[in-house]
């Protein structure tokens, strides 16, 4: 039980150092190109060093809640792959819900539990949450 909690542990420590490093090279993406879908789907391209930082900051600050495959926590944090929450928002509108956070008894929660301003880590960058929603827009349309 204590092995794995100490592996739990220093699993999220080693991602964290690893996202740190990536955002400390300032390695330049290129801005995403949004495109609509006959199904109104937004869709986007990324590079990959997008999706790999919105990878390690997903698993570093999200999972809590919303689980590794970001299915989400019965009691904690919605589903955000099988909905279309990420799918028919462009980056800035998932954005603009991300930094405001939602109250737990707002008409649209689906978990009856708030979801704080920025996820809880007020030092989440604006880039580092739109990596975040890259990965997820990534992990929703193409179902990996």
């Amino acid at each position: 039980m204590i092995y794995r909690i100490v592996s739990k542990i220093l699993l999220v420590g080693c991602l964290f150092g690893v996202w740190g490093m990536l955002m400390a090279c300032g390695a330049e993406t290129v801005p995403p190109v949004p495109t609509e879908t006959s199904r109104s789907v937004v869709t986007y391209e990324y590079d990959t060093t997008t999706l790999q930082e919105g990878q390690i900051g997903y698993q570093a600050f999200c999972t809590a809640c919303h689980a590794p495959d970001a299915k989400g926590l019965t009691g904690l944090g919605a589903n955000l792959v099988d909905g279309d929450f990420i799918t028919t928002r462009t980056d800035e509108d998932v954005l603009a819900f991300i930094i405001a956070g939602r109250a737990a008894d707002h008409p649209e929660n689906v978990s009856g539990v708030a979801m704080p301003a920025r996820g809880g880590y007020p030092n989440l960058s604006d880039d580092d949450l739109l990596a975040i929603i890259a990965y997820l827009r990534d992990l929703a349309l193409n179902d990996i």
